[in-house]
């Protein structure tokens, strides 16, 4: 009767094992699903803001890079006509140094004339900025990249200084006559062929019968 007693309670001792561990089990399994849930819930909010938050800071990169007194912000011209802006370009006899589709350059006689392209297909149209610069401060293209045929002596750029001669109105039509020369051509992208190489053969042995 004893040893019936005592297998009784360790069958129940068992029994109360395995029910623990089952629970165990159970609350393991819940608390890990309920972590993964509120993790990928989490994600999900994070992904949500991300484009948000790299808008706002290409903005303040943006405007950090454009701050002081030499920066652009508040520089506004007004739009010009590019029919004006032709007849500013030959009146200013930019044709002895530039050529273009719509005006061709004129023949000086000189062996050693310069003859710059303006206009043309390019891969990126030229900004505004851009334009005004090389108008009224040529010298800042030539010397950051280095053109000999089109700096003197000191480095400084050939073109004449029309910065005393030239309006603002005539300004604003000659680069709106510029920019409209420019025509975007779509980037051809590099094909590279694809080589098969033949797998090597394994050489032949020497039969030494």
């Amino acid at each position: 009767m004893l040893r019936n007693d005592n297998y009784s309670n360790t069958c129940f001792q068992n029994m109360i094992v395995v029910d623990s561990y089952q629970a165990l089990t159970t609350i393991f399994m819940i608390t890990l699903e309920r972590w993964v849930f509120l993790r990928a819930k989490m994600e999900t909010k994070i992904m949500r803001y991300i484009p948000s938050l790299l808008l706002i800071l290409g903005v303040i990169g943006l405007a950090g890079c454009d701050t002081g007194p030499k920066g652009s912000i508040g520089f506004s011209l007004p739009d010009g006509d590019a029919e004006r802006g032709k007849a500013a370009y030959i009146e200013l006899g930019c044709n002895t140094c530039h050529v273009s589709r719509q005006v061709p350059q004129l023949d000086t006689g000189a062996p050693a004339a310069i003859s710059v392209i303006l206009g043309g297909e390019t891969t990126r149209i030229k900004s505004y900025g851009e334009l005004v610069t090389s108008v009224i401060n040529p010298s800042h293209k030539v010397a950051r990249r280095g053109f000999g045929d089109m700096a003197d002596e000191s480095g400084a750029s050939k073109m004449v200084n029309y910065n005393d001669i030239m309006t603002v109105t005539q300004l604003i039509d000659l680069v709106a006559f510029v920019q409209s020369s420019y025509e975007l051509s779509p980037y051809s992208q590099t094909n590279y062929p694809v080589y098969w190489v033949p797998l090597s053969q394994p050489k032949e042995t020497e039969d030494w019968r």
